[in-house]
């Protein structure tokens, strides 16, 4: 497959997201259908590295606000290995 992208085009299509959107579809629509599975597997690999980002940013929040301390957290792990013990 070709990368039909040129540097010109994807910098003129990232000043506005619209652009960006339709330049993005127009790409979508010119692939092959087999490459099509590998372009799915990394959009889930973005979701997954966004949804880690807003869980390190969660523990961020709860570390600044005292809710996530090594007590507690020494508490829980404890607790999670009682009702889990390992084989």
């Amino acid at each position: 497959m070709a990368i039909a992208i040129t540097l010109t085009e994807m910098q003129a299509a990232a000043a506005n997201p619209e652009d960006l959107r339709r330049f993005f579809h127009q790409e979508i629509d010119r692939m092959e259908p087999s490459r099509l599975e590998v372009l799915n597997r990394m959009l889930e690999q973005l979701k997954l590295l966004e949804l880690a980002d807003q869980i390190d940013r969660g523990f961020d929040a709860d570390r600044a606000a005292g809710r996530l301390t090594q007590e507690k957290v020494a508490a829980a792990v404890q607790a999670a290995r009682r009702a889990n013990p390992y084989a």
